[in-house]
């Protein structure tokens, strides 16, 4: 499988006792004599192109070619043209599909010198590397050529019925792929995917880079010359930011390689069309040699690991990792042979390494490098720019002593440069060698091939060799080969994956145990049960979007009222979150309103109703200043960020807001500060559970990570100098806890639990029966109509009240109900339950059908703002020890029964022609609450609080609490808001990279600080919801009486118009 290979010359001397130089043949082929005007037109034949680019080669730095560059509508036309092949090609048999690429691949072979020198020239590697690329494509065209009829052929699977029933899978071509390949292997990666897209009977329209674009023209008019048809493969060529978002916005599916930053662009590009994708992205490839290694072996195979196509290649390894007892004897044979190394540019066979493929590449190594240097590494070898050779050579280097935070220990470089490290056992290793960001490939060398397998299980890569380099990243095209971490597409929630309602399981319910990983959780102290959220988003995935600034109570309590005036300072960082939040009066008056603010009239305070504040996209021309409408359902550009966000549906009020979205209306922290985090650069690992978080002797944190549904998997090890802890209040408080408990946090507060809220909340319900509301109000009951929560009343000035619903078909939550229990009985109240069951045979029976539970029943959620708290600790000892439970704590004891709750919810069911209800919680002794909230409470030092004003851990003050365990007051309403005010207030403290720190240390006194202006804000400052502190809150009207009687309905529908034309921030005081 190889040209005929020159005779192999002498290597001139090294220059100044650097690598040595091979010198070209005589007669050797030049760029010119390659790379012809002919050739160049012949190639460049077809492809859809309306102005002119050029790609230069990297030996000289010489313009090779001029080329056709793309537009836009240029893409267009060639996904119509490809799509429009795509048809015939794919009504072809599979086998008559493989047969050309079968022809390919001996094509190939007999013409590889042709294709040698397009990528030695293109790419700047030597000739020995490049046939890998001709080695890959063979191995591809073959391997498909052969196989593609069977992977593609009727499959027989086994029916709902055995022999009644007969079901055939079939596979079915997406059709156009769109395919986005880089300039480091532009023969393998070009045909390696494109291939097997082909024999499915797709098309494919590929943006190569324009530097190395000969190479893949070259690859399509050998497949056309195989018989692929012409305008199947189509090859658009241009700069990445115009030319890749025109493909990624036609394709019906994409592959692309490249840089993580934009490999999460395409991403979100593919998750907001719905169409699939696959990513291969960066790599830090770690290498282990164990202490039982041949030596020689490992050297060699280092430096294939290391240095192939001058290290500009995805798998190759930058982290070498040694056993402390054979280091400096493997670094001796190393550093040996990578002095021998010899550099060339010429279109032969017997150069070592070749060039860095531009300016960039090279400025990238040197910056690594001299760094590394500076900071005090050993230059075991290398480390020199080689222009005597090349204009980007640069010499193959190795760098011992290499430690954090060089940037060469964790970001990729992308070159011929590998740090050595030394580990004690085989654990150390492969918590070493999985520390990181990526997790492409890896290998590992020793003389026991069992234990190189078994320890090579444990390392979190896409591909793990065992005594070689990296061939398991190609060798078996059969096998599947992908990526963790950044350096490929891995649960996270999105649109299309939340539950379709409460019974899907699988997505609703949070039950690790039993394989279940859905957005609710549930756990259960002994005197509290909490609802809670899960995934990548958080509560906001299943929360009810009811966005509330607290009354002033909660400012001026005395566990934190002292140390500044709360209400002032956090304003701003309110209007701010508003804003992030979308937070706007909830339109629509629903039948739960006009029931609610009924049952509010016969109490007395008809005149506290008001409809809600909401964080959800109506698209009625009210929502962020009215810059944009939209019919219900239709999806429009991003309304809020000024387009930094992702575009959004007009919310159809269907009430599915606590099951999750799936619409793309509510404002969930997806589709704001996560999504413009990623957008920056930030990286989400989900199903990722944190075990650990310790100091590591150097001012900064070790953060121990395992896959949450591999909990025994040997732990991640993460390391930052600042952490933020923000995992929810139950999981922060199980979290720290631990880490006290076990000494990994020492210093941590003893104040640690103190101070847990549970908002001093019920959970109520009415309930009636289609034919008993039709007797009444002559239709039948539909409560799912709106948003989660839609409007509030306010009994008295502690207790707040709210109708909550769930969609059709979300019934799973009626489990947990149960008739009311009369108020008053001297018996305990789970005795007398059961008495108040006994009395009422038919309304018990009622009340356990769960038929269309949430058409028919209005839940009240009753909150109040009195001061009463739970304090948390972890189980000494006996069944659940380890876990999070709880006692009394300061202030009164918290309300087993709300008296004004339960008056609504009666008041409510006579309005319904229905019966009251509460849940099994209660009636057991052990209240629900879904605002779980406190145990890290603010105070002025640790004898008084968790954390200080700053949210900076006492003792730890690396660490952040940042969630809603830093709520230090019950709030009485809906705590989302307050949360993220407090986290708009953390945040804006923290100073600039490189800035100093504004903020007192601790035990000093308290100052208030201006917020820190941001060097690259990521939303545009003419955006709705652009940065813009300080502000003043406005404060709205109070809503006026209301009629009753026959208008009451008409009047809750007047009011509502007369709340729109408010502004959306609500009143500090609690209106």
């Amino acid at each position: 499988m190889t040209d005929s290979q020159a005779p192999v010359q002498d290597a001139a001397p090294a220059a100044a006792g650097g690598n040595p130089v091979f010198t070209a043949p005589a007669g050797t082929r030049t760029a010119a004599d390659v790379v012809t005007p002919e050739l160049v037109a012949r190639l460049t034949r077809g492809v859809s192109g309306s102005g002119v680019t050029a790609n230069h080669t990297p030996f000289g730095g010489d313009r090779l070619a001029e080329l056709p560059e793309s537009t836009p509508e240029d893409v267009a036309e060639a996904v119509a043209r490809a799509r429009t092949a795509q048809r015939s090609w794919a009504a072809l048999s599979p086998r008559r599909r493989a047969a050309v690429l079968l022809r390919f691949h001996d094509l190939v072979l007999a013409r590889q010198s042709e294709v040698l020198d397009l990528v030695q020239l293109e790419t700047g590697k030597t000739r020995l590397h490049a046939h890998e690329e001709v080695q890959i494509a063979a191995i591809s065209a073959r391997h498909y050529g052969r196989k593609a009829p069977s992977y593609l052929r009727p499959r027989r699977r086994t029916g709902a019925v055995p022999v009644l029933t007969k079901v055939t899978e079939l596979r079915q071509p997406r059709g156009v792929i769109g395919m986005i390949t880089p300039w480091n292997y532009p023969l393998a990666l070009s045909v390696g995917d494109a291939l097997p897209a082909f024999a499915a009977g797709n098309a494919v329209v590929m943006k190569p880079d324009t530097e190395t674009a000969l190479t893949a023209l070259w690859a399509r008019r050998l497949l056309i010359e195989a018989g692929l048809p012409e305008e199947l493969w189509q090859i658009v060529l241009g700069d990445g930011p115009v030319v890749g978002p025109a493909v990624a916005a036609h394709a019906d599916y994409i592959s692309f390689t490249g840089s993580t930053p934009t490999g999460r662009e395409v991403a979100r590009n593919a998750a907001d069309r719905l169409i699939g994708c696959s990513l291969e992205l960066g790599g830090k490839n770690a290498m282990i040699v164990l202490r039982d290694a041949d030596l020689d072996k490992a050297a060699d195979g280092a430096v294939r690991a290391c240095f192939p196509s001058a290290g500009q290649l995805c798998i190759a390894a930058e982290r070498l990792y040694v056993h402390e007892s054979v280091a400096d004897d493997f670094l001796e044979r190393f550093a040996a042979r990578a002095r021998a190394l010899r550099l060339g540019t010429a279109l032969a066979y017997g150069a070592d390494m070749g060039s860095l493929a531009s300016e960039r590449q090279l400025a990238t190594v040197r910056r690594h490098v001299d760094e590394a240097v500076e900071k005090g590494a050993t230059l075991v070898t290398g480390g020199r720019h080689r222009p005597d050779v090349g204009p980007f050579f640069y010499e193959p280097t190795i760098l011992d002593g290499v430690r954090e935070p060089m940037a060469v220990c964790t970001e990729e470089t992308f070159g011929p440069v590998v740090s050595v490290y030394r580990f004690t056992d085989e654990d150390e290793a492969v918590e070493l060698a999985n520390a990181t960001d990526y997790g492409l490939n890896s290998s590992v060398w020793t003389r026991d091939g069992r234990r190189g397998r078994a320890l090579g299980a444990r390392l979190c890569t896409g591909s793990v060799n065992v005594n070689e380099s990296y061939a398991a990243g190609y060798g078996s095209v059969q096998a599947p080969m992908g990526g963790m971490g950044q350096s490929g597409i891995g649960r996270r929630f999105t649109r299309d994956t939340l539950p379709k309602n409460s019974w899907d399981l699988k997505n609703f319910l949070w039950a690790p145990a039993l394989g279940l990983y859905g957005i609710q959780r549930i756990h259960l102290l002994n005197n509290v049960m909490i609802l809670a959220g899960a995934g990548v988003g958080g509560g906001s995935l299943n929360y009810a979007n009811t966005l509330y600034v607290p009354p002033r109570p909660f400012f001026e309590d005395t566990q934190w009222g002292h140390i500044t005036d709360w209400q002032e300072e956090l304003a701003p960082y309110y209007e701010q979150a508003q804003r992030m939040l979308g937070v706007r009066l909830n339109p629509t008056t629903t039948p739960s309103d006009v029931h609610l603010k009924a049952a509010a009239e016969r109490m007395g305070v008809g005149d506290t109703f008001h409809l809600a504040p909401v964080g959800v996209f109506f698209g009625d021309g009210k929502d962020a200043e009215g810059r944009v409408t939209a019919r219900p359902g239709e999806e429009v550009p991003d309304p809020y960020f000024g387009g930094a966000g992702p575009s959004r549906n007009a919310c159809n009020e269907c009430g599915e807001c606590m099951t999750g979205c799936r619409r793309g209306a509510k404002n969930t922290l997806n589709e704001n500060y996560l999504y413009l985090a990623e957008k920056a650069g930030a990286v989400v690992h989900p199903m990722t559970s944190v075990t650990a978080v310790a100091e590591d002797g150097t001012g900064g944190y070790r953060v121990s990570t395992v896959p949450t549904d591999k909990k025994r998997s040997v732990p991640e090890v993460l390391r930052a100098r600042q952490v933020v802890v923000a995992a929810g209040t139950y999981g922060t408080q199980t979290l720290l806890h631990t880490m006290r408990d076990q000494g990994l946090l020492p210093r941590i507060s003893p104040k640690l639990g103190t101070l847990t809220r549970t908002n001093s909340e019920a959970l109520v319900g009415s309930m009636t029966s289609h034919a008993r509301y039709r007797k009444t109000h002559g239709e039948r009951p539909d409560f799912t109509k709106g948003v989660a929560i839609t409007s509030s009343i306010h009994p008295n000035e502690n207790t707040h009240i709210e109708p909550v619903r769930y969609g059709k078909g979300s019934n799973a939550m009626g489990l947990l109900t149960t008739l009311q229990v009369p108020h008053g009985s001297r018996l305990p109240r789970a005795l007398a339950h059961v008495l108040h069951l006994a009395r009422h045979p038919l309304l018990t029976l009622r009340s356990l059908s769960n038929y269309k539970w949430s058409e028919r029943t209005i839940i009240g959620l009753v909150m109040q703002s009195l001061d009463n708290s739970l304090d948390t600790y972890r189980k000494p000892k006996g069944l659940g020890k380890g876990l999070l439970t709880a006692r009394q704590g300061h202030g009164a004891p918290n309300p087993l029964f709300i008296p004004e709750g339960a008056e609504a919810a009666r008041l409510m069911a006579e309005d319904i022609n229905g019966f009251p209800g509460t849940n099994v919680g209660e009636v057991m002794g052990t209240p629900l609450t879904a605002h779980f909230l406190g145990g890290c409470p603010i105070g002025e030092d640790a004898d008084h609080g968790v954390i200080d004003p700053y949210h900076r851990l006492y003792g730890h003050p690396g660490v952040h609490v940042v969630d809603g365990s830093a709520v230090s007051a019950n709030l009485g309403v809906n705590p989302s808001l307050t949360i993220t005010a407090q986290a708009e207030r953390a945040m804006s403290l923290w100073p600039n990279n490189g800035d100093p720190d504004p903020r007192p240390a601790q035990g000093e006194e308290y100052r208030r600080l201006a917020a820190a202006e941001p060097v690259s804000p990521a939303v545009p400052a003419d955006a709705f919801g652009a940065l813009r502190l300080p502000v003043v809150l406005p404060v709205p009207a109070v809503p006026p009486k209301a009629a009753t009687g026959e208008a009451a309905a008409a009047q809750v529908a007047d009011e509502a118009a007369e709340e729109m034309d408010r502004p959306a921030a609500q009143d500090p005081a609690g209106t």
